[in-house]
């Protein structure tokens, strides 16, 4: 790639989660979790060892952003914020719907880990915390079960990557 076009890329993946820290606007955290997405697809698909785990990645952002697009059509505010609060889980690829995410780790470098399993993890995690009461003992569940799925799939792995992956995922919780 172009050497401007890295450094757009790259200054675009960097500037997402602080659009998303400092507003406090719905449409502009969804449109910062956007800029995070399509900022670090690029990034991927130029380095991944198959495009068959870009496409997967692309595919499970976009189910997000649906889901998080069709919460804002509904008017029970429960709903709504039980729909963005999974949307979110989806996005940051934690337990239960983790299933994407070692794989993805696997085909890519160290640089590109890095990035999606730390720099990735700022924006929603930030939305989260906006998210007001969702029922706390739902987040308590939802925290434990991440911390148990990380520690009892990452205790059988052997590759370096898949043990980031699952410690990620376990850190979450």
């Amino acid at each position: 790639m172009n050497f401007i076009i890295i450094i757009v890329f790259y200054s675009t993946l960097f500037l997402s989660p602080i659009i998303v820290i400092s507003s406090s606007n719905v449409i502009i955290i969804w449109l910062g979790l956007e800029l995070r997405t399509f900022s670090f697809l690029p990034i991927i698909f130029s380095r991944a060892q198959s495009s068959f785990s870009t496409a997967k990645y692309f595919f499970i952002q976009r189910v997000a952003s649906v889901i998080i697009l069709v919460s804002f059509f509904y008017s029970y505010i429960r709903l709504r914020l039980s729909l963005i609060f999974f949307a979110f889980i989806l996005k940051l690829g934690i337990a239960p719907f983790h299933f994407w995410l070692p794989k993805l780790v696997s085909s890519l470098q160290v640089k590109e880990i890095l990035i999606l399993l730390v720099w990735q993890k700022i924006g929603p995690l930030a939305a989260m915390t906006f998210i007001p009461s969702l029922r706390p003992i739902i987040k308590i569940t939802v925290g434990l079960f991440r911390v148990f799925v990380g520690r009892i799939s990452g205790l059988k792995q052997t590759q370096w990557k898949q043990i980031f992956t699952f410690s990620s995922i376990r850190h979450l919780g």
